[in-house]
């Protein structure tokens, strides 16, 4: 499945999967960049590793093709992403 949807409008969808290895701040590349404006990023856990259910985590663009994520949990968690944008 291709992870891009575009819109007649010009809005673009992208999803796709990311992972930390650590607490930390982490940079993950999107399948194409926007071309205009890159407007939100939303997570959420996939696979939890030894957290017990728990994870916490924040998301926001970083540039045109790529975003920034911080996770506060010292495990392996691998999160499922969309991101919106021109």
């Amino acid at each position: 499945m291709n992870p891009i949807a575009e819109k007649s409008s010009g809005l673009i969808l992208q999803w796709g999967q990311t992972g930390s290895s650590s607490a930390g701040l982490y940079t993950s590349t999107l399948p194409i960049a926007f071309t205009t404006s890159f407007l939100s990023v939303v997570m959420t856990v996939r696979d939890v590793g030894s957290t017990n259910g728990y994870c916490e985590m924040q998301a926001l663009p970083y540039s045109l093709s790529t975003f920034q994520y911080r996770t506060y949990y010292p495990t392996n968690n691998n999160y499922q992403y969309i991101a919106l944008g021109y």
